[in-house]
């Protein structure tokens, strides 16, 4: 007969800090009786079934196979819960002789030996089987239940091939870590924010480097990167201010978004050939001095090299494409050459860059980009080709050109564009511009002459020629009256000439 009876459902909650607080886990218990011959309960509605397990698999006898775990419902099948004691069941075969099951016996445990900093006879287990995950170190390990000790040093044991996400997080007594030589993965934040961490020998067998896998390790020297490994992820050494030297693979392929960014003592690197983009803030705020750009690299991100020390930035014709403030506040900055790859300099790409004392923008641009010189304060030449037809807002503004001049082909010259450049004396305007926008040459006090070459007037904006030393401004002679009647330029008529 159906058992017909109602029970309360208890589900089981876990305590981390000694029983202050408590979280729910996903496990479910009947409890006690609520009801005997319950009418609102009919048949019974418990089932059970063995649920696939997607994250986990199961070792026998070197054999890999998929894992299930058995559940029950209470519900006819609405929702599972895993029955407790949990149990698991080998499925399908995945492969014979796996490599991942190789010396792996359920129920055995290894010791990886790790001293403590306020009890070196304390030694860990590293157990082999956790949750399916066969082979992984974790952190758990490291943090014994309800104690706080540091560790100092650690062996890792022959069993693992996984040091997994955060498995030293914070261990800032940590200066040295012995890993084996068949560990293949080093997940996310493993030795993050390790301070003492001087040095460590990475694997030859090892194939990924997760994200942020050694942020923050401030004492790391050096890093040889082994050859299988094809990407580095994302922030992997970033904020590691003490590393001047790193080997990469010559089979990497990719880098991650601030993979070295504030490492304050690397001076130079060399990168594969397969390397095709700097991302962004790649090496923001690092000690970078000298960099030779990948052949195959098409792309730089924002802020790849911003705050270096380089003193050169020539970019390879094979670029196509740079994103925002590229190389801003690299105040060593004195030179730099454009490849023909790319058609607009980009949005404040030499933004502040203080040493930068010449340009020659070459003929394959077309836009100068908001912001690209603002700030280069001892910027005194610039040559701008016929190819340009956009000057962005604030793109030459507070540097120390001399002079300026703007090519037919320019029709905009945008807001702010010369922006109290004191030391301008001269400015001769292209015929084919068409708008300016407000401010273009505000503050320029010391300018002497403005030439517009346009026979119509242009679009000005306001406070175009404020505070500019009142100069006059030459124009076409056919034009004079055009201009002085002219909406936009009747403020300035009295300063309007003809040109010599």
């Amino acid at each position: 007969m159906a058992n017909q009876c109602k029970y309360y459902k208890e589900q089981k909650y876990a305590s981390y800090d000694s029983g202050e607080t408590w979280s729910p886990l996903s496990e479910y218990r009947i409890g006690s009786l609520y009801e005997e011959n319950s009418p609102s309960c009919g048949e019974s509605t418990t089932t059970y079934r063995w649920e696939y397990v997607d994250n986990g698999y199961i070792c026998e006898n070197g054999n890999e196979y998929t894992k299930d775990v058995y559940q029950v419902s209470y519900d006819g099948g609405v929702t599972y819960a895993d029955v407790i004691p949990i149990t698991y069941r080998k499925a399908t075969l995945i492969r014979s002789n796996s490599s991942v099951c190789y010396n792996a016996y359920e129920g055995i445990y290894v010791t990886s030996s790790a001293v403590y900093e306020d009890n070196p006879t304390k030694v860990v287990k590293c157990r082999e089987k956790y949750e399916g995950q066969l082979g992984i170190i974790d952190v758990k390990y490291f943090y014994p239940y309800n104690e706080t000790y540091k560790v100092r040093e650690c062996t890792v044991s022959d069993c693992i091939w996984e040091i997994g996400a955060s498995a030293f997080l914070g261990q800032d007594e940590l200066v040295t870590a012995n890993i084996n030589s068949g560990i293949t993965t080093i997940g996310a934040s493993a030795f993050s924010g390790c301070t003492k961490l001087s040095n460590i020998t990475l694997p030859s067998n090892l194939r990924v480097i997760s994200t942020s896998a050694f942020e923050g390790c401030s004492s790391l020297q050096g890093a040889n990167v082994p050859q299988y490994v094809t990407r580095l992820n994302d922030s992997v050494f970033k904020g590691c201010t003490s590393l001047s030297n790193v080997t990469l693979p010559t089979n990497l392929m990719y880098l991650g978004v601030s993979t070295f960014e504030n490492c304050t003592s690397l001076q130079s690197i060399t990168m594969s050939s397969g390397i095709t983009s700097i991302p962004n803030r790649c090496f923001y705020g690092s000690g970078l001095v000298n960099f030779t750009y990948p052949s195959g690299v098409t792309s730089i991100g924002d802020y790849a090299f911003a705050s270096t020390n380089l003193t050169n930035a020539s970019i390879p014709n094979s670029v196509t494409s740079i994103g925002e403030y590229v190389f801003n506040g690299c105040a060593s900055l004195t030179s730099c050459t454009i490849g023909n790859g790319i058609t607009s300099t980009g949005k404040g790409t030499f933004y502040n860059c203080t040493s930068l004392r010449t340009f020659t923008i070459p003929n394959n641009i077309e836009t100068i980009g908001n912001f690209t010189f603002q700030k280069c304060t001892s910027l005194t030449s610039v040559t701008i080709p016929n190819s340009i037809t956009t000057i962005g807002e604030s793109s030459f503004a507070e540097t120390k050109i001399s002079t300026i001049t703007i090519p037919n082909a320019t029709t905009a010259i945008n807001y702010r564009a010369f922006y109290q450049c004191t030391s301008l004396t001269s400015a001769t305007i292209g015929s084919g511009v068409t708008t300016m926008g407000d401010g273009v040459f505000h503050n320029c006090s010391s300018l002497t002459s403005i030439t517009v070459n346009a026979t119509t007037p242009p679009i000005l904006g306001s406070g175009v020629f404020l505070n500019t030393n009142n100069c006059p401004i030459y124009v076409p002679s056919q034009s004079v009256n055009t201009y002085k009647n002219n909406i936009y330029w009747n403020t300035y008529s009295s300063r309007i000439q003809a040109i010599p």
